[in-house]
């Protein structure tokens, strides 16, 4: 508030200053976002295409798509929660059309617990990924340790875990 109230003030005795203030700001954060990709330094190769992110987030990618690749068919049906279309993309599995995001506010405010229940009992997919992605910013931190579980225990009683790697668990419909 204090930046916005000196930048007006300026710019109402010196007319130029925003123009220059604007170049300046563009200039700078550019060269925040070149030097930033320095620490893009993994490379994630996938089917579709290789891509240089960090190697916090592409090291589990990895793992994880291949896991799914590897052990799942075409035509299973992964849906890779709280977020995970990407992966969904990489590994050209069906993910579910309708929630495909269960951050807290679409699981709690948008949807509701009792539509996403029902959702998945009916339509179960073969493989639930479960992320331990923080979603503070919506309130509530971890889906099934701070939200969601219900769904989470859903899960559980439906589903075997085949894979668990640093928080990250993989679920595979029990046969029937």
């Amino acid at each position: 508030i204090c930046s916005l109230a000196l930048i007006i003030l300026i710019s109402k005795y010196y007319e130029k200053f925003i123009p220059i203030f604007f170049i300046a700001c563009i200039l700078l954060f550019a060269a925040e976002d070149f030097a930033s990709l320095k620490y893009k330094n993994y490379l994630l190769e996938t089917n579709k295409g290789n891509i240089y992110t960090f190697k916090k987030d592409g090291e589990p990618i990895k793992k994880i798509s291949d896991f799914i690749t590897n052990n799942s068919q075409n035509t299973d049906k992964t849906v890779v929660l709280p977020e995970g279309c990407f992966i969904n993309f990489i590994t050209n599995r069906k993910g579910d059309d309708f929630y495909y995001n269960l951050s807290p506010l679409f699981y709690n405010d948008v949807f509701g617990e009792t539509r996403i229940i029902k959702h998945f009992k009916e339509n179960p997919p073969e493989y639930f990924v479960i992320l331990p992605i923080n979603n503070i910013e919506y309130g509530s931190s971890y889906l099934g340790i701070d939200y969601a579980q219900n769904f989470y225990e859903m899960i559980i009683n439906n589903y075997d875990i085949v894979k668990q790697e640093n928080d990250i668990k993989i679920f595979k419909r029990k046969k029937i």
